[in-house]
């Protein structure tokens, strides 16, 4: 029996997150890309007693949003959730081929991490000035990224966990800081081969891509959105 009939007779795994993109899409993505079967379960916005609630009974030493449960496992914080997906699936290489690049993919993560907080940051504070937050706080960060990418298809050379980190993400830079995105043709590159990859594409043209908010409601928001 293959590893995809052994996972269509196990009840699917359930992500839990709020309904915005943020930290939680890039998991779906990578869901998607492996084949995993799952649903989705959102505390709506404003639904903090909700959660506070069951986050008291979860079978977890760090409960936490998102996490995942498979069965009896509750999984939370995004990297551990990445890794018990890509070895669930049997796809360990998608952690890195060899030792170096495990270290470079844990490293690249750091960064795109990194890059993500400061938008999130910039994001709850209010501000509204799209050259502000392409110039300041996306830029200096996209470019030495965009400096080691190079010509290559992926971050680490082969594809990993982390594009789908970093393909979700340059979806938010693109919603939210194009400016940034233009100054980087290699990245916009990178974004296209990453949308086209099937199972990318596919999810997004799916009622499963159910999202369209990145972060939850911000009264600054409608001039935010610029591109």
């Amino acid at each position: 029996m293959c590893i995809r009939d052994r996972m269509s007779t196990e009840a699917p795994i359930v992500l839990v997150y709020w309904p915005v993109r943020a930290r939680g899409e890039h998991l779906k993505l990578l869901l998607e890309y492996l084949g995993l079967p799952y649903t989705t379960k959102y505390y709506q916005n404003g639904a903090w007693e909700a959660w506070m609630a069951d986050k008291a009974k979860l079978n977890c030493d760090y409960p936490n949003v998102p996490h995942i449960i498979d069965g009896d496992k509750v999984i939370s914080e995004t990297d551990a959730i990445a890794h018990y997906l890509c070895l669930k699936a049997r796809r360990p290489e998608l952690l890195g081929r060899t030792p170096d690049q495990k270290v470079f993919v844990r490293t690249l993560r750091a960064v795109i991490v990194d890059l993500l907080e400061a938008i999130m940051t910039y994001h709850r504070s209010g501000k509204a000035n799209v050259q502000e937050l392409s110039v300041s706080v996306v830029l200096p960060r996209l470019e030495r990224i965009s400096r080691q990418l190079g010509n290559d298809l992926w971050l680490a050379g082969d594809i990993t966990y982390v594009d789908f980190l970093f393909g979700e993400l340059l979806q938010m830079i693109g919603a939210y800081a194009y400016p940034a995105l233009q100054k980087c043709p290699n990245l916009m590159a990178y974004s296209y081969n990453f949308e086209s990859l099937p199972q990318v594409a596919a999810y997004r043209a799916s009622p499963r891509n159910d999202l369209r908010r990145f972060f939850p409601p911000n009264p600054a928001e409608k001039v935010t959105r610029v591109r």
